[in-house]
């Protein structure tokens, strides 16, 4: 309820009752007397009432300026949250796909699942094992590309496999055009960790050889010419466990790639 509409009556009352005491020959100058201050206190009232109210509106129209701006940073904030969240998975999505694509990698250069999961548990050597095994494959095709596989026919490879995916690394093996034979460990429990050859075998078969092994996961600690290099063995190839050197530091690419000679190990 208004001012106004509170006001006017009580003043028209109040005209009213000085009317009835009032000589009637004044009551027509104090009414438009009254009749005038009236209107001057309704358009008072009116004034006062409406900058009451545009005050009122004023400040609540900043109130809801201020909580439309809340309301809008909130949204921008949650939209650069949306955002972020949205980059991180697929940026999740990128590296899980990428990280199976390299398991992928090693399963296929001839890894065996053991492996896989034994290196896949210590990040930073799964990393270390991936890159090795690219390396290692990146030179076993340059040598396969500049060398003949006419002259690797005549060479035997004899094999004993053990923590590989033997039908993986046998098949590249052939691939390069080494005859295989498959033999029996005599040392079933401990890795694979060396390579003899024969006085025919040249070094770049060798390489060939030990690059296809550390593609597959093998980790060579040692490549010697055999003892009796001649005979038999002239045109051998032998992969197996050197127990004496299980815990010697192990032959990188670069060592490999790098070699002119492999000098006898005893």
């Amino acid at each position: 309820m208004s001012l106004v509409s509170i006001t006017l009556p009580i003043l028209a009352l109040v005209f009213g009752l000085i009317s009835l005491y009032m000589d009637p020959k004044k009551q027509k100058s104090l009414a438009l007397g009254i009749i005038t201050s009236l209107l001057f206190l309704i358009c008072s009232f009116a004034i006062f009432n409406n900058y009451q109210e545009n005050k009122k509106a004023e400040a609540e129209k900043v109130e809801n300026e201020k909580d439309i701006k809340f309301l809008k940073d909130r949204l921008v904030e949650q939209g650069t949250v949306l955002t972020n969240l949205s980059s991180l998975t697929k940026t999740f999505q990128s590296e899980t796909k990428k990280s199976l694509d390299e398991i992928n990698g090693l399963l296929t250069a001839g890894w065996s699942i053991e492996r896989v999961r034994e290196e896949a548990s210590k990040w930073g050597s799964f990393l270390k094992a991936v890159e090795t095994t690219k390396e290692a494959d990146k030179e076993r095709s340059k040598i396969s590309a500049t060398s003949s596989k006419v002259s690797r026919q005549s060479i035997t490879v004899q094999y004993f496999p053990k923590n590989v995916d033997k039908n993986i690394v046998e098949s590249a093996l052939k691939e390069l055009g080494f005859k295989l034979i498959r033999g029996r460990a005599n040392f079933p429990a401990y890795p694979t960790n060396a390579i003899w050859f024969g006085a025919n075998v040249k070094i770049e078969d060798v390489k060939l050889v030990a690059f296809t092994l550390i593609r597959a996961g093998v980790r060579l600690n040692v490549i010697s010419p055999f003892r009796e290099r001649k005979g038999t063995r002239s045109n051998l190839i032998q992969v197996g466990t050197y127990v004496k050197y299980l815990n010697s530091p192990l032959l990188n690419i670069s060592e490999i790639k790098n070699a002119k000679l492999f000098i006898r190990a005893d």
